[in-house]
């Protein structure tokens, strides 16, 4: 889980993409990307795939067959509701609001709930 650079909560399998290993093994700040420290790929706060160095050769960060649109991080669906981020593996799950209408409509009369940010 991170915060990318417009403050938005982003969850990400914490997998690199190219060989599966872990990205990040402790909490951390990331600043700008992040980076798997073997193969040195790099993706950005929004899950995109940025860079891949030396792929094509020593000094050529590009090949024809790495399409960087493709190779981005997995999202993992998220919803933020009363400063708690509730987290949903499962892509076949309905969406948080409805899921938790119930639930939503009961703490309304408490506090005026801000909609979540996605």
């Amino acid at each position: 889980m991170l915060r990318d650079k417009n403050h938005q909560f982003r969850e990400f399998q914490n997998t690199c993409r190219q060989r599966g290993m872990i990205l990040v093994e402790h909490p951390t700040k990331i600043n700008g990307t992040i980076r798997y420290p073997y193969q040195s790929w790099c993706y950005g706060t929004h899950g995109c795939h940025v860079s891949t160095p030396h792929v094509g050769r020593p000094g050529h960060s590009t090949h024809q067959d790495i399409n960087r649109s493709e190779l981005g991080l997995y999202e993992i669906r998220s919803y933020v509701w009363r400063d708690v981020v509730w987290v949903n593996m499962n892509n076949k799950a309905p969406a948080f609001v409805d899921a938790m209408q119930n639930a939503i409509q009961q703490w309304a009369e408490f506090a005026p709930a801000t909609l979540p940010r996605r």
